[in-house]
């Protein structure tokens, strides 16, 4: 069939209408001025939410000072978990505003003290790597093993890569397979179970 954007337009219109919890695809796609509109308005009422959604719309669209502004105004006036993540993340690797090692830091903190599991390795990595501040690789160690044993078993896959690798002065094959295991038992179609056997590539932490 021919492209027929207008045609589109119309269905992702319908389906955003006639749906009864509002698929966020189809709305978006049917009525993206629209919604803009409303949720810019909500995030000026301090609403965090749309505020975080506007950020990450604006950064897929690499519109980083866009996205930098709404994701502050999130995180700030509600502590949204998106608008907090993204700000983090643009301060570590500078986009839409000047890199900034501490703030994104103190971010990760916050999430990770509100319980956003994930975001506790990220700030464990600024201590083993000694990111922005003095390296200590047992303050990042201890971070990681509370994580992946207490509250986040698939954290545990970080803590495997301080084992794997000849770079912390822990090295220990044997440690890190089993942490790879643990972490591939907790989510079996994650990046830990491509590990388990043959540890060659280091996980990303972002």
């Amino acid at each position: 069939m021919p492209c027929d954007s207008e045609t589109v337009t119309e269905y992702y219109k319908k389906c955003c209408d006639y749906s009864k919890n509002k698929v966020q695809l189809c709305c978006d796609k049917g009525y993206p001025k629209e919604l803009e509109e409303k949720r810019d308005a909500a995030c000026k009422a301090k609403d965090a939410k749309s505020c975080g959604t506007l950020a990450s719309i604006a950064h897929r669209q690499k519109n980083y000072e866009k996205s930098f502004n709404y994701a502050k105004k999130g995180c700030d006036a509600g502590k949204d978990d998106t608008s907090c993540k993204l700000l983090a993340y643009m301060y570590y690797y500078s986009q839409g505003v000047e890199k900034d090692y501490k703030k994104s830091f103190n971010l990760y903190e916050g999430l990770c003290e509100r319980d956003v599991y994930d975001m506790c390795s990220i700030m464990s990595h600024f201590y083993t790597d000694g990111v922005g501040m003095k390296q200590n690789i047992k303050k990042g160690k201890e971070i990681l093993e509370k994580l992946c044993y207490d509250k986040y078993p698939e954290g545990c896959a970080n803590l495997a890569v301080l084992y794997e690798s000849d770079q912390y002065g822990i090295k220990d094959d044997k440690k890190a397979t089993e942490l790879y295991t643990m972490a591939c038992k907790h989510n079996p179609k994650g990046p830990a179970c491509d590990k388990i056997g043959g540890m060659s590539k280091r996980l990303e932490f972002f």
